[in-house]
């Protein structure tokens, strides 16, 4: 019978599957994503800080600033967020 009520309370505790923190900018890493796919295609290596770069330089594009404003522009690229974008679309 104790069993039963610990059960119940470690079902509460867990987490979803893709409960995990969002993205800021979806759009953004969408585009991100595309971009290095098609790096992929052509076979190009790309670095952890190319990906930053490549990021900063959408936030930067005009249809980025009018959709987030100037939200984008603190943004961060930290070594957390490239490993939650990694984790996010699902590569290595």
């Amino acid at each position: 019978m104790a069993s039963k009520g610990w059960d119940s309370e470690l079902n509460q505790d867990s987490k979803q599957i893709g409960s995990g923190r969002k993205a800021f900018y979806p759009e953004a890493e969408e585009k991100l994503y595309t971009w290095l796919i098609e790096q992929r295609k052509q076979r190009l290596a790309v670095t952890y800080t190319i990906l930053r770069i490549k990021m900063q330089n959408i936030l930067k594009e005009r249809k980025m600033t009018t959709l987030y404003g100037g939200s984008a522009k603190e943004f961060k690229t930290s070594c957390q967020w490239i490993s939650s974008f990694m984790k996010r679309y699902k590569l290595s």
